[in-house]
């Protein structure tokens, strides 16, 4: 669903499409606007132009509980196959996509993809307790260790979400280890991964900013997070939202605005002049009452969120 924004308030929900999604768990959404969503079995784009949206596009068959979803600049969509344990790729060209390719497989229950704008691939791979990165080259993608394509796998426990930043470092929700990390990465090199803060229980999701603030839904703690970065130097976390209700997920658009799931809705922090404001619920009215699991903003601004049956649509 769509939930307008004229004059500083939002209006009345409207569905996108009613009826076509079956249980949506993943949603993206790249440059243009467009919208891509995973439900149970399929892959759907929702295409955007003009500030309006078209009627879904079944992009391919033969998933099974996908969650994750990317796409890249060129309009490839890329999924976190959940339980058939592989990353898969929808081709696109000349404005058409492709039946779906399996790119990777050898994961165990993959929750969460990262895209860089290399189009390098970053996989939370949750109960093979690892994070992998297989790099784009020569038209496919390529473990980044030979044979493995492991960036971490000492010490992780269940990661469940993963980001990366402008400059390559990598930032995990370390889920099961109630932690958030970092793996440094300079002059083509990744690093020993760094705990950055501590008091976190169960994180589930983690966001980054263009200036490397680090962002963190503080599940079990019900709260909203913030790991100031100084030149490379990580602060102490700074608790944004002290009673969230089991937030999930995190997103931060361009200009320092910060999105999360809470309870049954979708919060945005504002931020403006280095300070934040007043947290606001784009849906005051409750509409999204099926307890929200993801959020994501895209360049325009437009966020995106998912609950067990509904998509839903922010404009700004």
């Amino acid at each position: 669903k769509q939930i307008p924004y004229s004059d500083g308030s939002y209006g009345t929900p409207v569905e996108l499409d009613p009826g076509s999604f079956r249980y949506p768990y993943g949603v993206a959404a790249d440059s243009a606007g467009n919208l891509y969503v995973t439900s149970v079995y399929n892959a759907f784009k929702v295409p955007y132009s003009n500030g309006a949206y078209s009627a879904p596009l079944a992009l391919g068959a033969g998933f099974n509980n996908p969650t994750g979803v990317v796409a890249d600049a060129d309009g490839n969509v890329y999924v976190a196959d959940n339980v058939n344990n592989a990353i898969k790729e929808i081709p696109y060209s000349d404005g058409k996509y492709g039946a779906p390719v399996t790119l990777i497989t050898g994961f165990n229950v993959p929750a969460a993809l990262a895209l860089d704008s290399a189009r390098n691939i970053y996989v939370a791979d949750t109960v093979n307790n690892a994070v992998e990165l297989f790099r784009y080259s020569g038209g496919g993608y390529v473990p980044n260790i030979a044979g493995l394509g492991i960036l971490s796998g000492d010490g992780l426990n269940h990661p469940r979400g993963v980001a990366v930043d402008v400059t390559g470092n990598v930032y995990v929700a370390d889920t099961g280890n109630s932690a958030i990390k970092m793996i440094p990465y300079s002059n083509g090199f990744y690093g020993t991964p760094v705990t950055l803060g501590s008091g976190f229980a169960y994180p589930d999701g983690v966001a980054v900013d263009l200036s490397g603030n680090v962002y963190v839904a503080d599940t079990e703690n019900d709260a909203i997070k913030k790991i100031p970065n100084s030149n490379g130097s990580y602060g102490a976390p700074i608790t944004l939202v002290p009673l969230a209700a089991f937030p999930s997920a995190v997103a931060v658009d361009a200009t320092g605005k910060v999105y999360f799931t809470d309870g049954s809705t979708i919060e945005k922090i504002p931020y403006s002049d280095g300070a934040y404001g007043a947290v606001v619920a784009l849906d005051p009215f409750g509409v999204t009452s099926q307890t929200p699991l993801s959020v994501s903003v895209d360049p325009h601004g437009r966020v995106y969120a998912l609950d067990s049956i509904n998509v839903w649509m922010y404009s700004p």
